[in-house]
């Protein structure tokens, strides 16, 4: 595999080498095994005299030329991994687009922030289909979260893993019974 000598000096070159544990097949990932924090590896770079990540260094050395302005994402979800055939460059919004089509963000309960869980928006919409006369007040009085958290579930905006194991009618009804305001403009 070639790599952009010109822009880096060999010497450079060879201690970023020196780092990384080196794989039976090319295409397997190249492991990260230097200085890392927050999961990736990082490297000081001897011309701009920055620790820069590697993935970064090696997208530019073997792919380049690097886009300051986009990140190096990692096809192997690997944040250790160099080889520059796992690396490729996107948005902020690449990244979390392929986070999620991996299956790999943490959403509903999962997420460590959560108040909510499943069984209680079930339990919930259910509760309000019986002809249980609840406000969002009280909900929001019962867990502690915003009226908003509790509107962005009924407008289909959050928890739609839970929401959409209802028909459109019960689940339109149910909010229209929790979010009494006509003002508000539900998308359908």
């Amino acid at each position: 595999m070639e790599f952009n000598q010109k822009k880096y000096p060999m010497k450079m070159i060879q201690r970023f080498f020196a780092k990384i544990k080196k794989p039976m097949f090319e295409n397997e990932c190249w492991e990260w095994i230097g200085a890392s924090k927050d999961g990736y590896g990082y490297f000081r770079n001897t011309l701009t005299k920055k620790q820069t990540r590697v993935n970064r260094l090696s997208f530019d050395l073997f792919n380049g030329p690097l886009d300051e302005n986009l990140l190096v994402l990692h096809t192997c979800d690997n944040s250790k991994c160099v080889n520059p055939k796992h690396l490729f460059q996107g948005t902020h919004g690449d990244n979390v687009r392929d986070k999620v089509n991996k299956g790999r963000s943490l959403f509903g309960e999962l997420c460590p922030t959560s108040v909510l869980t499943e069984v209680f928006i079930k339990q919930l919409i259910v509760d309000i289909l019986n002809g249980h006369n609840i406000t969002i007040q009280q909900v929001c009085h019962w867990t502690g979260v915003s009226i908003t958290t509790i509107r962005d579930i009924f407008l289909g905006n959050t928890w739609k893993h839970v929401t959409t194991k209802f028909s459109k009618e019960d689940l339109k009804y149910a909010r229209e019974i929790i979010i009494p305001s006509r003002k508000l403009k539900i998308k359908e």
